[in-house]
């Protein structure tokens, strides 16, 4: 950041305050404090008063916290009283509110009809991230008392179909600063404020719009469906996976039950949910009128898509052909964009050019090479913000781990103990009868890496935390299970780090190594290898395997693992152990793929002499013959012995003058 663009930044709070003063008087009206929080994620609380002075002391800290590369943000309520938390007992909203907000993701198909009445009137719009993804405040005229305003608000989110999390306590990114996201890059992003709608809403008028019943439960307010004066019930993650159109009529009551099906598959057909999965939700209805079979359920699904889409009743040759090409591709899933539409972005890690954030990264290695202790070593790390030169560096993230071969209470703990980790930011899942399962608790899971603010995620081992019916020998189950888990990790802004086993029949090639299946090299975004050290009994060398956004020539680094003893709760203590870095090793990846292939236990004779040939660059194929025949290898049996240990062939030079080589494939 240039020091001209820090000093411009330092003399625009007043003014920024100024253009906010009259959004401020509207908002906040109510005698309190405003609160504010200033990092990458929101931390520490500060007060300020609802005052001219406050509002420009807010701005005058935000200016500050943004030449630092800090974001800014701010809750849109009046408090009279706070703690270390806005959720605590100790915070206490103003009696008199008199804004609610929702979170638009476009992604989560939000109902945009109901949003475009809604901004009519009374309405600001601040946005800093992608297209379609805003905040959206509301002024309303009359006050709102907290419950009334907590309620209000989880209502409006339901109906609008917005991040459920949001509630009071959310934190809103401060207009006129800059965000700070991983994805906004460097130099972040402005977040840009517009009014769109004049004048403010009235609160009964407020409430009939969005379908509001009145008090219930905090936290459990309903709302009516627009063509109806039933109340909806709460909604399952399944359901809020659906278009909000369509989850409306889903979650609703009617009197005329076939009617109200009905209106759901025509609402599916219209918004392009596909038939196999609008038959699913209605096999989860508890309301089926008793004659209704599966069979008749899908006869008629079809006669709603074919009137809700238009389209005729295709004919007999054309419904064999699509069976005969059929994909299992969901209507709907297709669209074309051009490629100036996509925003360029910056990769960042959360271990510099080890562990990119947002990916899954696997940590493959053969048993007993300490591969748990390095990953609770890294997991400690995190929790205590040191990784040395990556984006959390400096804050302290929690970190979930994943963890079924171990016991948590003689082992998982007593390792993160040792290794020094805040035992507080490690999370798991606790059930009375079943552990994680993905992809069936990717829902589940996905929430509790948001709601956590999860800087890590440990799969230990990866293989644990897929459901039986994955194979993982096939591809295709393969990338369906683990292609969610990199999209969830990009969207959290969190690392997903994989633990896996080295395969002992596989040789030579560090995708083959990873649990025999080279589509656990490809669906990850990165690779690490952890070998055991043939001239240290505990030590072990950490390298990267494919990384193509980090730099070739990474080191190696050398460690090893050492005893520990940690006490117990009972006054006793336990053995354990702990991973310890001893520096940059001088061996490189490749020599370490060749003690790989010679460790595997049941390599030939000949594809041991064949990997020491070229394990340290490209050697010609006929120069490779003329040293086996030497030693009484054949031509036939030294191409065997290459396929077999994974090497390439390729041409070096053209016509007569060309040559073939062979060599070990990078990993």
């Amino acid at each position: 950041m240039s020091e001209t663009t820090v000093a411009m930044r330092r003399t625009i709070d007043n003014r920024d305050a100024s253009i906010m003063a009259s959004h401020f008087g509207r908002m906040f009206r109510a005698d309190g404090l405003l609160v504010a929080s200033f990092g990458k994620t929101p931390g520490a609380i500060r007060e300020y008063p609802n005052t001219r002075e406050g509002h420009e002391r807010l701005y005058a800290d935000a200016t500050k916290a943004q030449a630092g590369g800090h974001s800014s943000f701010f809750n849109g309520g009046v408090w009279s009283e706070v703690g270390p938390t806005l959720s605590g007992r100790t915070a206490t909203p103003a009696p008199e509110q008199h804004v609610l907000w929702v979170d638009i993701d476009a992604d989560k198909n939000p109902d945009w009809d109901l949003l475009k009445r809604l901004q009519r009137k009374g309405c600001l719009i601040i946005n800093s991230g992608s297209p379609g993804n805003q905040h959206v405040w509301f002024i309303i005229e009359d006050a709102m008392d907290p419950d009334t305003w907590q309620e209000m608000n989880t209502t409006l989110t339901r109906a609008v179909g917005a991040d459920a999390k949001q509630d009071r306590h959310s934190w809103l990114r401060l207009p006129y600063m800059r965000s700070y996201k991983p994805v906004h890059g460097p130099e972040g992003r402005p977040v840009r404020i517009r009014d769109v709608g004049e004048g403010a809403w009235g609160l009964d008028e407020f409430k009939k719009a969005i379908g509001y019943t009145g008090r219930t439960a905090p936290g459990r307010a309903t709302r009516r469906n627009d063509a109806d004066t039933a109340p909806i019930a709460r909604e399952t993650a399944k359901q809020r996976a659906l278009p909000a159109a369509v989850r409306r009529v889903l979650v609703a009551e009617y009197d005329d039950r076939s009617d109200k099906w009905w209106k759901f598959w025509r609402e599916c057909a219209e918004h392009g949910v596909s038939k196999k999965q609008a038959l699913a939700h209605t096999l989860d209805g508890e309301d089926l009128p008793a004659k209704w079979t599966e069979a008749s359920i899908t006869k008629q699904i079809h006669k709603a898509y074919v009137e809700g889409t238009g389209r005729p009743e295709p004919s007999a040759q054309t419904k064999k052909r699509r069976k005969s090409t059929d994909m299992n591709r969901p209507s709907g899933g297709l669209t074309i964009r051009r490629a100036s539409s996509v925003k360029i972005k910056k990769l960042f890690w959360l271990w510099q050019d080890r562990i990119p954030l947002g990916a899954l990264s696997l940590l493959g290695g053969r048993e007993g090479t300490g591969k748990s202790s390095v990953a609770y070593g890294i997991a400690a790390d995190v929790t205590h913000g040191r990784l040395s030169d990556g984006y959390y560096d400096g804050q302290p993230k929690n970190v979930i781990v994943c963890a079924t071969e171990d016991a948590w209470d003689t082992t998982i703990v007593p390792r993160l103990h040792a290794a020094g980790a805040d035992l507080d930011r490690i999370l798991f899942f606790e059930a009375e009868d079943e552990q994680l399962m993905l992809p069936n608790d990717n829902e589940a899971f996905a929430d509790a890496v948001r709601e956590y603010e999860v800087g890590l995620v440990i799969f230990d081992p990866i293989v644990s935390v897929l459901d039986d019916v994955v194979d993982v020998d096939k591809g295709r189950d393969l990338r369906k299970a683990l292609e969610p888990i990199n999209r969830l990790a990009a969207e959290a802004d969190c690392a997903f780090l994989g633990i896996a086993h080295f395969n002992k029949r596989t040789e030579g090639d560090m995708g083959m190594l990873l649990s025999g299946s080279l589509v656990w090299s490809q669906v990850a975004r990165a690779t690490l290898g952890l070998m055991a050290d043939p001239d240290d009994e505990n030590g072990f060398f950490f390298f990267n395997g494919k990384n193509n956004n980090a730099p070739g020539d990474v080191p190696v680094l050398k460690g090893h693992t050492e005893a520990r003893f940690v006490p117990t709760d009972d006054g006793d203590e336990t053995r354990t152990s702990v991973a310890v870095w001893d520096g940059e090793a001088e061996v490189t990846r490749r020599q370490l793929l060749g003690i790989a292939s010679k460790s595997a236990g049941n390599g030939s004779p000949v594809d041991q002499w064949l990997t020491e040939q070229i394990i340290n660059g490209p050697v010609a194929a006929t120069e490779i013959f003329e040293r086996g025949k030497a030693r009484g290898y054949t031509e036939d049996r030294l191409r065997r012995a290459r396929k077999r240990i994974g090497a390439e062939m390729f041409r070096e030079g053209f016509g007569k003058g060309g040559v073939f080589m062979w060599r070990i494939p990078e990993a």
